[in-house]
This record gives C-alpha cells, sequence and structure tokens, in this order.
C-alpha cells in the first residue's frame, strides 16, 4: 500500500508540475542519517570518503535556511561551576538531524579566557535573550569546530554584526579537511600547537575520514581542567523535549548514559570503529583519558564534573 501510494503522490507531482520536484534538504538529509546507521560501505565509497571527507555532509545546508535550535526553558547561560572564578557556560539545544522529526539534544560551550575574549565550541543558535546574555560575557574571539557533524551554526556567529568586535569577525578554527558552512573560510585548523586557548590540549583521531578532536582547557573552580568534546563524548540523560521518532532512535542505538558516565556517540564509535578499526579506536581513547581533566561537556547532553575515568573507560569498552 505505501509502495502504491508513493507511486501514486510521485505521479501527481510529476503531472501538476511538469518535471520532477527537487528533493527538499530534510528528505536528503534523511537518507544520509540512514546510509549512516547502516554503515555499509562499499570499497568505491570508502576510497572516496577518504579523498574529499565529504562523507555526508554534503548537502550544503545554509545555517539561515533553519530556525534557531529550541534552547533551554529558563532562558539563561548556564555557569558550569558556581565558582567565582567560573570561565565556562554552556547552552542546551536541539540538533535537528531531520528537522522536526529527529532533533538530538546538543550543548554550546563558551570559555572566557583571562583577557576576557570568548571562544565558542560546538555553536548552536540561541534565543535573542541568550545572544544579549552571551555578548554581556565579552566579545567573541573564536569559534570552534571540533568535529565533523558539528558546525551548523558556525556561520552565524561568524557573519552576524552583533558578534562582531571593531569591525572584525571571530576568528574560525576547524580540524585539516573539515567541512565548513557554504560560503565560509577558516582562518586556522587546529593542531597540537595550534589551539585557540592558552594551555589547552588537542587531541585528534588521525586518520579519520570524518575528522574528529576533543580539547582539554583550564577550568575556573574545584573542578579541574575540562574536556570539551564533539561526538567522541557526550552525556544525555533522558528524551524530554525529543519528538517521538528522536526518541525511538535514542533508545536503539543506545544514546542514553549511565548516571554521572559519559560515553562515545553510538553512531559516531560504530562508524570510526568501521574504518579505522577497534585498536586504532580504543587507543585514542586511553590517551584521552590519560589526560588530566576532572569535567566535561560534550556537544550532546549536559555537563559532567568530576569525571570517572574507569567508568568511562568501561563505557568506551562496551561500544567497541
Amino acid at each position: 500500500r505505501n509502495e502504491r501510494s508513493s507511486a501514486s503522490i510521485s505521479v501527481a507531482a510529476g503531472n501538476n508540475l511538469g518535471e520532477r520536484r527537487r528533493e527538499s534538504d530534510w528528505l536528503v538529509r534523511s537518507r544520509e542519517v540512514g546510509n549512516m546507521c547502516k554503515l555499509n560501505f562499499t570499497p568505491e565509497q570508502l576510497e572516496e570518503i577518504s579523498k574529499n571527507a565529504g562523507g555526508f555532509d554534503k548537502v550544503k545546508r545554509k545555517v539561515e535556511d533553519f530556525p534557531p535550535q529550541i534552547t533551554r526553558s529558563d532562558g539563561k547561560l548556564a555557569p558550569l561551576t558556581d565558582a567565582p572564578d567560573n570561565n565556562v557556560w554552556t547552552v542546551e539545544g536541539f540538533f535537528p538531524m531531520i528537522p522536526y522529526v529527529i532533533e538530538l539534544r546538543c550543548t554550546m560551550t563558551v570559555y572566557r579566557s583571562p583577557n576576557g575574549e570568548l571562544t565558542i565550541f560546538n555553536a548552536i543558535r540561541a534565543s535573542d535573550e541568550i545572544e544579549k546574555e552571551l555578548c554581556a560575557l565579552g566579545p567573541i574571539a573564536n569559534v570552534v569546530k571540533l568535529g565533523q557533524f558539528h558546525g551548523d551554526a558556525d556561520a552565524y556567529y561568524l557573519k552576524a554584526p552583533q558578534f562582531q568586535s571593531d569591525g572584525k569577525a571571530p576568528k574560525y578554527w576547524t580540524l585539516p579537511r573539515g567541512t565548513v558552512a557554504e560560503g565560509i573560510t577558516p582562518d586556522f585548523e587546529l593542531s597540537r600547537s595550534n589551539v585557540p586557548v592558552q594551555d589547552a590540549i588537542l587531541y585528534s583521531l588521525e586518520g579519520h575520514p570524518f575528522p574528529e578532536s576533543v580539547i582539554v582547557v583550564p577550568c575556573g573552580g574545584s573542578n579541574g581542567p575540562l574536556l570539551i568534546a564533539g561526538d567522541a563524548l557526550m552525556y544525555i540523560l533522558d528524551t524530554r523535549g525529543v519528538p517521538p521518532l528522536g526518541k525511538l532512535m535514542m533508545y536503539w542505538y543506545g544514546f542514553l548514559a549511565k548516571e554521572g558516565v559519559p560515553q562515545p556517540a553510538p553512531i559516531w564509535m560504530k562508524q570510526s570503529v568501521s574504518l579505522l578499526g577497534q585498536d586504532v579506536v580504543r587507543t585514542w581513547f586511553t590517551d584521552i583519558l590519560a589526560l588530566d581533566w576532572h569535567a566535561f561537556v560534550g556537544a550532546h547532553g549536559s555537563p559532567v564534573l568530576n569525571c570517572d575515568h574507569k567508568a568511562i573507560e568501561a563505557a568506551v569498552e562496551k561500544m567497541l
């Protein structure tokens, strides 16, 4: 019945418009997500992926085509800690993998350096009220894209006049070979020796056709250094605010973490193991967990203070 209905719709559309209707961005994106979940790569596809690192991000979406992601209901930037010297804030929202169908919770991290300049990681669109509060924290000096599958809102923060300081846009930092928004050129490439925050430590998953990294930055308060991640680690405890299909996906793929224990994003993890092998991925996480950091915030979910590295190691091993 569904096949007949789809065929009828296609014929009707062809008759009415005289040509095949161009597929909408969200339909294209849905097939990309479906392919990503299946992880059935042919040798030709792997060769093409390695060649251009375009991956599933081939659809050039302009950030202005989408409404601002839904931000947390209290409409405020949330400080990471209550310490007087806190220098990190977060904003939670939703990332539209398929707008209004599959939307995952996402988190933007705002880091303030000692000189008062702000660096944004995993940018998301926010409400006007939050934008005003963000500007009140200080000038935005840097926008950082840590991973391949985040960055839809980067262009907004780079181009919007309210985020420019003395007529200059924030500097854009991306990983080598990473995709960027249409019409945007990175100012700097992230590397161990080239980071936007003083005394920060960057770890990239080398050889991955879909660039991914984590960064450890100094953190005010008693929680010590902070690890900021893209999809490598996440911390989602519930499905509040997520559409029904998104909830089903989260349960099916294991997006919900144990309390207090960040875990890799399941789809990203399966993809990485498929492309690089268990040993390479395991070694990368072992190196990350050997670093000195206690607090965590990723591109998805809530921050975690006082992380248990052994528990995270077990969560990683379970997904390998």
